[in-house]
């Protein structure tokens, strides 16, 4: 019996990776309510993309950078194609983050540009990005674990170009 309930737990234990791994993010989220409907892109830098970014001789001595990139683990990024469209993408992604206030909580907003963050206790788990900049709607969602401070860190970075 109490090898059974060892078991019963380790399973459940076991379980728990397997269940966040299926939980949708914003972005594929959005894509699949408006992808068919819209001329929408979905770009996706995925998690081993990541780590290959991470090995990069051009990241050795920017440890910002470094730092920021070592708390992602995915990003998203969803363009809108038709400026027309824009205004209503724009709105849409905006109310399908307001309609899952539980989730997304509302951390900046200016002009044409809102900021939706979750979290999990401490640690920020998803930031959404959702812009219109030059008639283009753009949502940029970043996963991760990432820190209280992230958000800070992200805009102070300075990219070195060569």
């Amino acid at each position: 019996m109490r090898h059974f309930f060892c078991l019963l737990l380790l399973s459940v234990w076991l379980s728990l990776p397997l269940a966040a791994q299926r939980e949708q993010d914003f972005a594929s989220r959005y894509m699949s309510l408006y992808g068919g409907s819209a001329d929408l892109t979905c770009t996706t830098i995925s998690p081993l993309m990541m780590e290959k970014m991470m090995k990069l001789d051009r990241l050795d001595g920017n440890d910002s950078l470094r730092q920021v990139l070592a708390q992602l683990r995915s990003i998203r990024v969803v363009t809108g194609r038709r400026t027309a469209e824009a205004e209503d993408l724009l709105k849409k992604s905006r109310e399908l983050a307001l309609a899952n206030h539980k989730r997304y909580k509302l951390y900046a907003e200016a002009d044409e540009k809102s900021i939706f963050v979750r979290t999990r206790g401490k640690v920020t788990v998803e930031i959404v990005l959702m812009l219109k900049a030059g008639g283009t709607f753009v949502l940029t969602d970043l996963t991760g674990n990432m820190t209280r401070s992230f958000i800070e860190e992200l805009t102070k970075l300075r990219i070195q170009e060569n």
